[in-house]
């Protein structure tokens, strides 16, 4: 599938140029010569912080070549992770979040924004270009194609997100000449910019619950492992998540 990211887009050339100049080393110039064994000396031969982004490169490219023997030759393989696992929400944390947000001492954007974030762990990309025409309030659901993967998907619109949007819509998002949901609080009544202005949304909310940052990272993308991580406690199918 083609990607509008151009960072995903970037990140597959990259790791399928590295495959192939492996395979020109070792003179391999046909590639219905692979064989299991050649990909999986491939994965010895990269560094161990590259395993992973190898691996996740090589199962795009065999799946487009249709070479279901060397997928399966990989599928079980997990490669170390380096990056820490971004922590988590308290019970207690959400419950100051939610206390927060129903108090009105953050924005009626900020409190939509957030609850989109918990609830369905939208990427910040796709939230600061989700539109108004975007939303069905007929059957209550949200529909958009990923800017990451180029998949269109459609979320349910949860009782408590909608009021929050339908709040924002109604007493305050400002008379904006575009269709983004959400816009700029001072002119030019723009979308917001870029992940940064979702991240300092989401910090601010936190800020006011009083949850303290310690070594976490703030943001969306917490908001997004955190609705994982829900989801996983309440038992919905791993495939669904």
């Amino acid at each position: 599938n083609a990607y509008e990211n151009e960072n995903t887009t970037h990140f597959y050339e990259y790791e399928l140029y590295y495959f192939l100049q492996y395979l020109n080393e070792i003179r391999v110039s046909d590639v219905e010569e692979l064989t299991s064994a050649t990909v999986l000396d491939y994965i010895k031969y990269v560094k161990q912080s590259r395993q992973r982004a190898a691996l996740c490169g090589l199962r795009r490219y065999f799946k487009y070549l249709d070479r279901d023997d060397l997928y399966t030759a990989i599928q079980g393989i997990h490669a170390y992770r380096h990056k820490r696992i971004i922590p988590t929400l308290t019970d207690d944390e959400q419950v100051s979040i939610k206390e927060t947000m129903n108090s009105h001492t953050v924005s009626y954007r900020d409190t939509a924004i957030v609850l989109l974030g918990l609830t369905t762990g939208i990427r910040a990309c796709d939230l600061i270009n989700l539109k108004l025409s975007d939303i069905d309030w007929i059957n209550e659901t949200i529909s958009f194609k990923q800017s990451k993967t180029g998949n269109t998907v459609c979320i349910p619109l949860i009782t408590a997100v909608g009021n929050a949007i339908a709040n924002y819509l109604t007493k305050e998002r400002p008379k904006a000449d575009n269709n983004f949901l959400f816009v700029r609080e001072l002119a030019p009544f723009d979308r917001l910019a870029d992940h940064a202005s979702c991240y300092a949304i989401v910090e601010r909310v936190f800020k006011r619950s009083g949850i303290d940052k310690a070594d976490r990272i703030f943001g969306m993308h917490m908001l997004r492992h955190n609705a994982a991580s829900t989801m996983v406690k309440n038992e919905v199918p791993i495939a669904t998540i």
